[in-house]
């Protein structure tokens, strides 16, 4: 039987071909935490439609009244409306469509699949998402892993960002602040977060410079940007200083800069030689047996005293 969807769309094999302004857009259903961010995205899809390009098909699903309300698509579908804006009637374009039988989780559900395919969600989309699907739609951390494809451990990290402010989130949104220090702050008191956010700022910024000189240059078009993963040794010094609710233990290159120190001159015998017995052992020059004999070596020493 043929689909009657009465938005004045036509059909043409698989796809219905639908006027936008009869599409019903609920921005609670797509899924992003900052929509007002999205402009340049649209931008970009509209210099396609009006040098003549095509987009991909957007998918609705059936309400009520023989209606169609968008499940994904959603800056195709401003595009469209956007560019339909300046044109005549018979000029306005028509946005083609792939209709569904669903209910508003499945929707959902399916919005967030297609992002996810997509790689267009920030880790505090995610965020949003993940918090959404289980108060909105009860459902467990498992289930939430089970959505993205992911661990439970990954899913409550995102969560955990939650509780940072508006401000800092967008900056984890736009790229400005990486996840792994945006996980520092939420160890920080919110009073006491200024400092320590400079510091996940500045260092951000050295990687990505650092990404682009070593990044080889060539004729070829720019694939999307990737998200800059940078260790936070001064995000976690300023932490540390400010007090943390939770404490974060010291990666090894810390504690080797730590011993380092002890080697100079002006420290007592026994610490250098044990500091550079520590080195040693890291690095992979002694082995287990020389090092404890230098602890104890230590221990022997402070008693003596």
């Amino acid at each position: 039987m043929a689909r009657k969807i009465e938005a004045g769309e036509y059909r043409r094999g698989e796809l219905f071909f639908i006027p936008p302004d009869e599409i019903v857009v609920d921005p609670k259903q797509n899924g992003r935490a900052f929509p007002e961010l999205e402009q340049n995205a649209v931008d970009d899809l509209i210099e396609v439609l009006e040098s003549g390009g095509q987009l991909e098909p957007v998918k609705v699903r059936m309400i009520t009244d023989k209606r169609v309300q968008l499940v994904f698509g959603y800056r195709r579908v401003a595009a469209y409306k956007k560019v339909n804006a300046g044109r005549p009637a018979e000029l306005r374009l028509l946005v083609p469509c792939v209709v569904a039988d669903q209910n508003e989780e499945e929707a959902f559900l399916d919005n967030v699949a297609e992002n996810v395919r997509r790689k267009s969600l920030s880790d505090v989309d995610v965020a949003f998402i993940v918090r959404r699907l289980r108060e909105q739609y009860g459902k467990s951390d498992e289930e939430c892993a089970q959505v993205f494809r992911k661990s439970v451990a990954w899913v409550q990290r995102h969560l955990k960002i939650l509780q940072l402010d508006r401000e800092i989130l967008m900056k984890i949104h736009t790229g400005v602040v990486p996840m792994e220090s945006a996980i520092v702050l939420t160890k920080v008191e919110p009073e006491k977060r200024g400092e320590v956010l400079k510091a996940a700022e500045s260092e951000a910024k050295e990687a990505k410079a650092s990404k682009a000189e070593k990044a080889p240059r060539t004729d070829e078009p720019e694939e999307a940007p990737k998200p800059v993963k940078v260790k936070t040794p001064a995000v976690v010094r300023e932490a540390r200083k400010a007090g943390m609710r939770e404490r974060i233990g010291r990666t090894l290159k810390e504690i080797k800069e730590i011993h380092i120190g002890l080697t100079g001159p002006g420290e007592p015998k026994p610490i250098r030689e044990f500091a550079e017995s520590f080195l040693n052992f890291a690095e992979g020059w002694i082995e287990e047996e020389e090092y404890i004999e230098a602890i104890e070596k230590l221990v022997r020493e402070r008693r003596a005293k």
